[in-house]
């Protein structure tokens, strides 16, 4: 029990650590060798716990997207259509955020999606929770290859939206896009039509409503905006 605990605190400090340096630096100029001086763990105890360096950005996706699901669940409330209505906001304000400035969003984010590390993290966590929705809503009766490509739509539609976007070669709707993805998903979870339009009504009444601010890459804050987009103090 002793060596498993000495082994979970060094992985958690590998990963603050990395998480760290990949704020300041970006994913490019953060290396292993910067990431074991600064933690004090040798390379071959972070390769015991991590394959590479993608593996370690796509762990610290993985966590800013659990923490996310969380401060999503506690802002809007747990509704009964709530899982349904997080994954549509979600969407939007992750594509909010790497369409944001530099000071909004780290670099880091930006990096990893043209790494392709960003779809793979969020193809791989999207259908984990994906079956939860599933489990959760009463409407949803999606199988394993239904969850699979929803997920899929998901990560491909996040890397063609932010990709083309940031290099000012875009000039389509964000919004249309992601209301497009989200009543696709919707579609391929058999929700009746009524529903998708509630949904994305939802969805739009919170995206307008609720602004957000990194403080780190696996700490999002969201704060209420006033009609003419400025935060609300509690």
């Amino acid at each position: 029990m002793a060596s498993y605990k000495k082994s979970e605190t060094t992985k958690s400090r590998i990963l603050a650590t990395a998480s760290k340096l990949f704020y300041e630096k970006g994913y490019y100029g953060t290396t292993i060798k910067d990431i074991c001086a600064s933690s004090g763990v040798s390379v071959s105890r972070v390769n015991y716990h991590f394959q590479s360096k993608a593996d370690l950005a796509a762990h610290i996706c993985g966590e800013f997207l659990e923490n996310f699901y969380v401060i999503v669940k506690q802002f809007i409330g747990n509704t009964r259509e709530y899982s349904l209505l997080s994954e549509t906001i979600q969407l939007r304000f992750f594509v909010q955020i790497l369409l944001s400035g530099p000071d909004e969003c780290p670099a880091f984010y930006h990096e990893i999606a043209r790494e392709g590390i960003l779809a793979e993290a969020f193809s791989k966590i999207a259908q984990d929770k994906y079956r939860k929705v599933n489990h959760a809503f009463h409407h949803l009766s999606m199988d394993d290859s239904q969850i699979a490509i929803s997920a899929k739509l998901y990560s491909s539609a996040l890397s063609a939206i932010i990709a083309p976007q940031a290099a000012k070669q875009f000039s389509c709707s964000i919004e249309s896009l992601m209301d497009a993805y989200a009543t696709l998903f919707m579609q391929i979870a058999d929700i009746p039509h009524d529903v998708q339009e509630a949904i994305l009504d939802k969805a739009k009444m919170h995206g307008k409503s609720i602004g957000f601010r990194l403080h780190s890459l696996t700490n999002i804050e969201l704060f209420p905006l006033d009609p003419s987009g400025n935060r609300i103090n509690r």
